[in-house]
């Protein structure tokens, strides 16, 4: 009996368990090497599924926390919106505007000057004093509008 023992290879292995393949008291190598490889391949399968689920999660904060800001943002800028704000934008893009045009009022009656300046034959009104007139007729233009509103 102890001879069959010891020369039968066959063991019993439960359901669920893990058994490894002995010849004559040796581990084979070839099952020993593909069991160890398939435990590192769950181990590394399970640890790529938990990266993944924590990289899930922090992207699903970060969302909630925008659409939060986000959502705190147009609260806030609806509190303020009154009248007397939307009025006072409005002054600010007619002052803004007003800028420039008289930046290119500027412009202008400089390149007229220069050109009164290097003509030889000087007109009785002068080429800057015309550009001038039209500015000052555009402003009070522009002025009288604004009064109207």
């Amino acid at each position: 009996m102890i001879l069959l023992t010891a020369i039968n290879p066959f063991v019993i292995v439960g359901a669920g368990e893990r058994g490894v393949i002995l010849r004559f008291g040796a581990v084979q190598c070839k099952e020993f090497n593909r069991a160890i490889e398939e435990t590192q391949t769950a181990e590394q399968l399970s640890l790529k599924a938990r990266r993944d689920l924590d990289r899930i999660k922090i992207e699903a904060e970060q969302q909630s926390a925008k659409a939060r800001a986000e959502a705190e943002s147009l609260r806030l800028q609806k509190q303020e919106v009154t009248p007397e704000l939307i009025r006072l934008r409005e002054i600010e893009a007619q002052v803004k505007a007003v800028e420039k045009w008289e930046a290119g009022c500027r412009a202008s009656w400089e390149a007229a000057r220069s050109r009164s300046s290097t003509s030889a034959a000087a007109n009785e009104t002068s080429q800057p004093e015309t550009a001038k007139r039209r500015c000052r007729l555009h402003r009070s233009l522009h002025q009288s509008q604004g009064r109207q509103r």
